[in-house]
Order: structure tokens, then C-alpha cells, then sequence
């Protein structure tokens, strides 16, 4: 079980949780891995699209902003947007994907992630039981303050609206779409 300092960055009023969950965890097995292998340099692949260019141009802005404030900032790899490099967007993606006779994947999330749109939210009490309460148990936790105060007040870890308030039905409040690519 998470502790409630651990609830998703995005629900409490932070930019993103990429950076802890993915980004940092991936630059510390690669440093370690290239230590072991003796390895001085690499390419990191990163799969953003040519749909998602704004979501590369923000990434590099970001890094270059942490290279002028730490010298030694990823000096270990280069980032690379192969999928932009060869100008593929979403639809060639699946096209390739479905060419290859390979299922498609569905968004890259964590369980409690607050870009879930309520019928994910509603698909992971369904099929993973244990996972949904966890994340309710999280929810419960972090908004009545345990750990790390929240940022901003916000109504539970859809941000705009409580997990555990949302009893399953298809309100009629729209749901914003949070960039991500979910398969379909």
C-alpha cells in the first residue's frame, strides 16, 4: 500500500508524476546499468508521436532548463523521438501495431492515476478489486492530510471529483481528455 506523500503528483496540484514514477527510476537502472557495463554514452528512445509534439518540445524544454542549472544533468544520454523522426502519428503507430498482428496497448498509468476517466475508474473496481480499494484508501488518506499537505484542495484523486463518491454511473459531466493515448 502507498502511503498518501505517494498519491499521484497531477491530483494535488503538481505538474506530472512521469518524472518520479518513470523518468527517474529509468535514469537511475540506466546509470547503474551503464556503470556495470561499461558503457559511457547512450540514445534514449522516447516513443512520443507526431501528435504529441508539444509533449517533446515541453520535455526538452524542461531538460534544458535542468542542464543550465546542473552541468552534470544527463550527460549520460541523448533523447531520441524516432516515432517524430520518421513522422509517424498515432494512426501509422496502430497501423504498424496491427500489421504485426500485436494487441494494442492501452495508456501507461498507475493504478490511481487522476487522468483516469471515470469508466477506468469504473473498469478497475470491476476487474481489480483489490487495486481500486487501495487507491480509495490512498484517497481517503492523503485528503485528510496525512503525509505531505496537499498543494491545492481538491475533491479526491479525480481532482474535480472523489473516487470513492463516484458510484459507477455514467454522469453526464464531460470528461476531459488528459492526451493520453488509452488503445482504442
Amino acid at each position: 500500500m502507498l502511503a498518501p506523500w505517494d498519491a499521484p503528483a497531477k491530483t494535488f496540484g503538481q505538474s506530472s508524476c512521469s518524472v518520479k514514477w518513470k523518468v527517474e527510476p529509468q535514469n537511475r537502472h540506466l546509470k547503474k546499468w551503464m556503470k556495470e557495463n561499461d558503457v559511457a554514452h547512450i540514445d534514449h528512445v522516447i516513443g512520443y508521436d507526431m501528435d504529441e509534439i508539444n509533449r517533446m518540445e515541453k520535455a526538452e524544454r524542461a531538460i534544458a532548463e535542468k542542464k543550465s542549472n546542473d552541468a552534470n544533468y544527463q550527460k549520460f544520454s541523448t533523447n531520441r523521438y524516432l516515432l517524430i523522426e520518421w513522422g509517424w502519428g498515432r494512426d501509422e503507430c496502430v497501423a504498424a501495431i496491427r500489421m504485426h498482428g500485436l494487441k494494442q496497448p492501452g495508456k501507461s498509468a498507475c493504478f490511481m492515476c487522476p487522468s483516469s476517466k471515470k469508466h477506468e475508474v469504473t473498469w478497475l473496481r470491476d476487474n481489480h478489486p483489490g487495486l481500486y480499494r487501495d487507491a480509495i484508501v490512498l484517497e481517503r488518506r492523503a485528503l485528510a492530510g496525512e503525509g505531505q499537505a496537499p498543494a491545492a484542495r481538491v475533491d479526491g484523486l479525480g481532482r474535480h471529483w472523489n473516487w470513492e463518491s463516484f458510484a459507477g454511473s455514467d454522469a453526464a459531466t464531460p470528461e476531459t481528455d488528459c492526451g493520453c493515448y488509452d488503445g482504442e
